[in-house]
């Protein structure tokens, strides 16, 4: 069921590349922006480091194939004013919220959104309201309802999904906490999963590893305040600039020109979806597997990039940027194969 999954998110979000990309499909660079899609938003992907059929990579890898799907058809929706496609898009913003609560703000973001259109621009239909308070309302319902049904009340049990082993019991006592959510988490998560030094390399095969593993001793994370070290459980930890570097190159390109040119569409979509980012990094943990809470931010910036590219005038920084993608989609595919490797061991 894993690569059912992560081929139906990757299936979205080339899709959703190719949308963006279509005004340039018969030029040069549409091409080239199309296969640096393929290979860093599939194999050169954290998809990768969720390939493992566990519990927690299933649902992970779920939700980012719902979250896919319910933005593909909602932008499809803004472009043809289809209305099935934005009863679709609430459906698999439903489905995401169900494998995984991190994405219930994902629809309500949306919702709200087309709420504020609808206020401004009277000429949409009412059935549209409705769906836009679908979004909102519904996957939070169904979340909780999934959530009520495994543990008998709407949120998860504070120790955990599951009784926790031996070792877990231990490393629990050494790291000195319980199972949590807080903001405070917040400032050290983020810094680990964005920091551009968090692995290491070696002449021998894996090249690439992990650099943070535990949570004290020579190997932990930094810790921001109001942290100290020992305050957050860690796994073997890595981070986006190591494994998915030119699509969170594109995310900045993505903002910056939606935020300049006011498109209010594109910052909506993108607020959206980063939004189940700050809900997995509010989490007491810290492991590689919520790094997939991002892909659908990646995927998405990497797709809006493409209007950019298409805009660029000037050869010379189109061949800069083939240039800057023909190295980190490459170390994209090491850097991945190898923490996959080194993961697996874990």
């Amino acid at each position: 069921m894993v690569p059912l999954a992560a081929g139906l998110a990757f299936g979205a979000s080339l899709d959703l590349c190719r949308q963006f990309a279509r005004p340039m499909e018969r030029q040069t660079r549409g091409a080239v922006f199309m296969c640096v899609a393929a290979f860093t938003l599939g194999p050169g992907s954290v998809l990768i480091l969720l390939a493992d059929p566990w519990l927690y990579q299933e649902a992970i890898v779920w939700s980012i194939a719902g979250v896919m799907l319910a933005v593909n058809f909602f932008w499809r929706w803004l472009n043809s004013k289809n209305r099935r496609y934005l009863t679709l898009s609430v459906v698999f913003c439903i489905f995401a919220a169900g494998a995984r609560p991190t994405t219930v703000l994902v629809g309500a973001v949306l919702g709200i959104a087309v709420l504020i259109a609808h206020r401004e621009h009277l000429s949409l239909r009412s059935n549209v309201a409705v769906a836009a308070v679908g979004l909102i309302v519904l996957p939070a319902l169904f979340s909780f309802g999934v959530l009520f049904l495994k543990f008998g009340q709407p949120s998860p049990p504070p120790n955990g999904y599951r009784n926790p082993t031996g070792m877990e019991v231990e490393l629990t006592k050494t790291c000195g906490h319980g199972f949590e959510n807080h903001p405070k988490f917040l400032p050290t998560n983020l810094l680990a999963y964005f920091r551009p030094d968090s692995v290491r390399l070696y002449k021998d095969w894996p090249n690439v590893r992990f650099r943070f593993n535990g949570c004290v001793g020579p190997n932990t994370p930094t810790y921001l305040w109001p942290l100290k070290e020992g305050d957050m459980y860690a796994e073997k930890t890595t981070s986006l600039s190591n494994t998915m570097p030119f699509p969170l190159l594109a995310v900045g390109v993505a903002s910056y020109a939606a935020v300049r040119r006011k498109r209010t569409k594109e910052l909506a979509v993108l607020a959206a979806v980063a939004t189940i980012g700050l809900l997995a990094s509010s989490t007491v943990g810290m492991t590689s597997r919520y790094l997939g809470d991002f892909y659908p931010l990646l995927a998405i910036g990497l797709a809006m990039s493409a209007t950019e590219l298409g805009s660029v005038k000037r050869k010379s920084i189109f061949v800069a940027l083939t240039c800057i993608a023909l190295v980190l989609v490459p170390w994209s595919l090491l850097a991945n194969a190898s923490l996959l490797t080194r993961y697996r061991l874990f």
